[in-house]
C-alpha cells in the first residue's frame, strides 16, 4: 500500500474535531510539530494544550506511528473533503 493511501486510511479513523485540533497544533508548533507532539505525549505535557482531549484521542486512535504518516497539507485536504474548516 502506498504511503499516501496508508495516511488516508489512518486519517479516516479520526473525526472532524481531531483533524481540526491536529491542524491547529501543527500550525502553532511549526515544522517539527509531529516530533513535538510525540514528545508531549510521552512526557504528559499534552494535557496542558488547549485541545488536550482531542490530541489524546488521536494518540489513542492512531498512536505515534500513525501520526508519522500525516502531513499538514494532507490533514487540511481531508478536513476540507469532509466539509470542515480549520
Amino acid at each position: 500500500m502506498a504511503a499516501r493511501t496508508q495516511a488516508s486510511a489512518v486519517m479516516a479513523t479520526l473525526g472532524v474535531a481531531e483533524l481540526t485540533d491536529l491542524i491547529r497544533y501543527a500550525r502553532a508548533h511549526g515544522r517539527f510539530w509531529k516530533r513535538e507532539l510525540n514528545e508531549a505525549w510521552a512526557s504528559g505535557r499534552d494535557e496542558r494544550e488547549v485541545d488536550a482531549s482531542a490530541l489524546r484521542r488521536v494518540r489513542n486512535t492512531v498512536g505515534p506511528s500513525g501520526l508519522m504518516k500525516f502531513a499538514l497539507n494532507g490533514l487540511e485536504a481531508e478536513l476540507a473533503a469532509r466539509g470542515g474548516a480549520a
